[in-house]
């Protein structure tokens, strides 16, 4: 399948080239993808933190054990 998507399309008589990632493409993955799953990974870890540190008194976390 993927290989499919890398060949040249002739359209209307020009010689198309096939889809590629492009710098704007990146960034909306970046923007849009990785962001809210690193902005949703901080968010629990700083909610586990307070539930553990104010709740049990416990330490939660590699930085407690250092």
């Amino acid at each position: 399948m993927l290989g499919r998507w890398k060949k040249r399309q002739l359209i209307h008589g020009l010689d198309v080239p096939g889809p590629r990632i492009t710098r704007t493409g990146v960034l909306y993955f970046l923007l849009f993808v990785c962001a809210p799953i690193l902005g949703l990974g901080v968010t629990l870890d700083a909610i586990f933190f307070l539930i553990f540190k104010f709740g049990f008194g416990a330490c939660y976390g590699v930085l407690c054990l250092l």
